[in-house]
Order: C-alpha cells, then structure tokens, then sequence
C-alpha cells in the first residue's frame, strides 16, 4: 500500500430526520412489509386482511395488495400483522407458488395505485432483480 498522504476532503454526515419519512414495500423470505409511511398514507391499519394477485407480462413480474377486511375471503387473504410499527403479512405459501426468488428480487418498492373492474383498488408494485455488489478491485 503506498503512504502518500492525500486530502480527501471528508464532508461530517449530519443526520437529515428522513428515517421513516419513506412509502414502500418491501419483499422479504417469508412476506411482505408495508412501511409506516405507507400504511398511514393509505389508511391501512383500517384493514385485517390483504389479497395477492400476480401478474407476469414481458418478462416482469407484478404483485398487487388489496386490502380488506371481508371475512368471506378468509381462505384466500393473509392476515395483516403488526411489528413495531410496520405492517406485514407472512406470504410464504403465495411466494412459493409464483416461484418468486426473494433473493433475487428483495428490496424496497414504492407502489403505485392500479383500478382493477374485478377487484377494485390495488396497490401494485413491479419486481426487479436485486444486482450484487460490486467487488473491490
């Protein structure tokens, strides 16, 4: 390693209070979590039950969240459950049956509102592969 003294003007991070201030949902192993921003948003914890829906077109993959609270759903809705102050639902079963590599695709995503005729309103969000970081040289 060479001893050369540079200057590398270091700038002191001053923390900026955004830590919370994000709306998404990210993609975890076993689910989904909504963050708070999100569910304050969209009024979410008015609601005991989101519904999935899947779509693949073009080589993406798109999942949509409609939330309720119709127990007449009950066999085909996850059970929204509370973690701190995050909402989520443990979606394994729904995961597994797309084939959907968490690995691959884990990561925050910001949704957006999509009108269905048959289901009513979704909020859906479109996967992308999660890219490994560079290594050092």
């Amino acid at each position: 390693m060479n001893n050369v003294k540079t200057n590398l003007n270091f700038e002191i991070f001053t923390a900026t209070g955004t830590r919370g201030n994000r709306s998404f949902i990210s993609i975890f192993p076993k689910g989904f979590r909504f963050s708070s921003k999100f569910c304050q948003e969209n009024k979410i914890s008015q609601y005991n039950y989101v519904k999935l829906v899947f779509s693949k077109n073009e080589n993406r993959i798109i999942i949509g969240f409609y939330f309720t609270n119709n127990k007449s759903l009950r066999r085909d809705v996850f059970k929204i459950i509370t973690i701190e102050k995050n909402k989520v639902i443990s979606a394994k079963s729904f995961l597994d049956a797309y084939q959907i590599d968490t690995q691959k695709y884990t990561g925050q995503y910001i949704p957006s509102e999509y009108y269905d005729s048959e289901i009513g309103k979704l909020f859906v969000i479109t996967l992308t592969m999660w890219s490994q970081p560079k290594t050092r040289i």
